[in-house]
């Protein structure tokens, strides 16, 4: 049973040196937060669960990336884990974190394996990252395969940072456009249309579609945003969860989304699969950690028809080849890795290659994207004002 929904407990009690000391404390339930304050001898008096969780003190990527780089680093040096643990823990400030850590020694010291500690919480810790630690517990090499994951975390995160930042300055112009000129259409057209009506004049046609949408706007506009929100709404939701295929379908043919869509594709299959060999995983089973980690159900299906080609003895770039989602240079470099015997090396510069590439893309497309997106919305909004303006400049010259 997964325990990664922590919940915030405000408790109140007396320490080992009989002082009444108060705190906040994580944990997946109440008997969890009980059991965990109790071994840090603490005699509770009352606690209760908070209503309200600062979202600041939650728990990001980022967090687990740096907890895997301590827990590799502190074993490195000949720490064991269970004092690793306690030592992460009295340096942090950030109260899910610790209380996460905590958690994690309580696994330890009840006997339980350090993967079977962490599958307890697979919304910070993926199903690769559960594998990954279960062989490398099983093989004695845990501080080699935390070096490996948190590598590959910090990869994917930097990634991920990059397709944001592609993101997020057009969604900020955007917003901003949308909010002024509703603020315009709403508040400073219906001045301009009652000035008009004194006019014995006919408006030229770009004036009458801007005052008619303010009519608009001002009569049904707010069930018009309304609707626009809720199907906004249901769509991220659908498409979330893959249940639109058709979307996924449409994505594959326009051209440009495409071509980005398959470069995240080939880093994020070429790291999971360089990371697992290099700690250790065998093909079938590091497969088996791409195919849970896909979201599409379409590329979920080619792997598994892949995995069962490499299962059955055939070579992985040919199996690859027939999912006919890896350029012919990709499917070149597989080969020579085989060939080779050095396939795990090459997997992690193939996805080194493709994580570059993609950061140029963002590099270059937001280079390009931000001029081009301030020009278009400078000609509407050009239009909006030069419309409006366009019957006092006739009457002028009248």
């Amino acid at each position: 049973m997964s325990e990664d929904k922590l919940t915030l407990f405000h408790w109140y009690g007396v320490n080992i040196k009989g002082i009444h000391i108060q705190g906040r404390h994580y944990a997946p339930d109440l008997a969890s937060a009980l059991q965990q304050l109790q071994t840090q001898g603490i005699t509770l008096i009352k606690i209760k669960k908070s209503i309200f969780c600062s979202v600041f003190n939650q728990i990001n990527s980022k967090d687990i990336t740096i907890l895997l780089q301590n827990i590799a680093t502190l074993l490195k040096v000949g720490i064991e884990l269970p004092q690793a643990l306690d030592v992460i823990a009295s340096e942090h400030k950030k109260i899910a974190l610790v209380t996460l850590v905590q958690s994690l020694k309580i696994y330890l010291t009840q006997g339980h394996a350090f993967h079977y500690a962490i599958a307890k919480y697979s919304r910070f810790f993926d199903e690769l990252t559960v594998n990954l630690i279960k062989h490398s517990e099983e093989t004695g090499e845990l501080e080699k395969a935390l070096t490996h994951l948190a590598n590959y975390a910090e990869k994917k995160a930097t990634l991920k940072k990059n397709l944001l930042q592609l993101m997020f300055y057009p969604i900020v112009i955007l917003c901003t456009f949308l909010i002024t000129s509703s603020i315009f259409l709403i508040y400073i057209v219906p001045q301009f249309a009652t000035l008009y009506q004194t006019f014995n004049t006919m408006l030229p046609c770009s004036t009458k579609l801007i005052i008619r949408l303010s009519g608009f706007l001002e009569d049904k506009g707010f069930y018009y945003f309304l609707s626009c929100t809720i199907v906004s709404f249901v769509l991220f939701i659908l498409v979330r969860r893959n249940s639109l295929k058709l979307f996924q379908k449409l994505t594959m043919k326009i051209p440009f989304i495409y071509t980005v869509q398959q470069k995240i594709l080939i880093a994020r299959i070429a790291r999971i699969l360089g990371t697992s060999l290099n700690s250790g995983i065998a093909i079938n089973n590091a497969l088996t950690s791409v195919v849970t980690l896909l979201q599409s159900p379409l590329q979920k299906k080619l792997f598994l028809e892949a995995q069962a080609s490499i299962a059955s003895g055939q070579s992985l770039y040919i199996a690859f080849k027939t999912t006919k989602l890896f350029p012919s240079s990709v499917i070149a470099m597989l080969a020579i890795g085989e060939a080779s015997g050095t396939l795990a090396n090459i997997l992690l510069k193939i996805a080194s290659n493709f994580e570059k590439e993609l950061e140029n893309l963002t590099i270059n497309l937001s280079r390009w994207l931000e001029p081009a997106i301030i020009l278009v919305l400078g000609i509407i909004i050009g239009f909006f004002v030069l419309s409006m303006y366009l019957p006092i400049f006739k009457l002028g010259a009248l």
